[in-house]
């Protein structure tokens, strides 16, 4: 995975907006779709993809909310890629 700069990374994390309504329902495919429309710039869109499923794979169980998955799936990013640079 590419590298977020601390600007990215924070804008992704605290500037969200849930494109859900309250009580909607997304299937794992469009939740993918969405998720992936946050991928850095600087990533490859296949390596994103697979990410976005594993990290979903993992968490949809437990938290089926779009926000808090976005999240997530951008905080845990921003970690792989500190632990990645040393």
């Amino acid at each position: 995975m590419g590298k977020l700069d601390a600007s990215e990374f924070i804008n992704k994390v605290f500037n969200f907006v849930d494109k859900s309504l309250h009580g909607m329902v997304y299937f794992t495919e469009e939740l993918v779709a969405i998720m992936c429309s946050d991928a850095p710039h600087s990533c490859a869109r296949e390596v994103y993809l697979n990410y976005v499923k594993l990290v979903l794979s993992v968490f949809y169980v437990v938290c089926q909310s779009l926000g808090e998955l976005r999240h997530l799936v951008c905080t845990l990013a921003h970690c792989c890629t500190l632990l990645l640079e040393d």
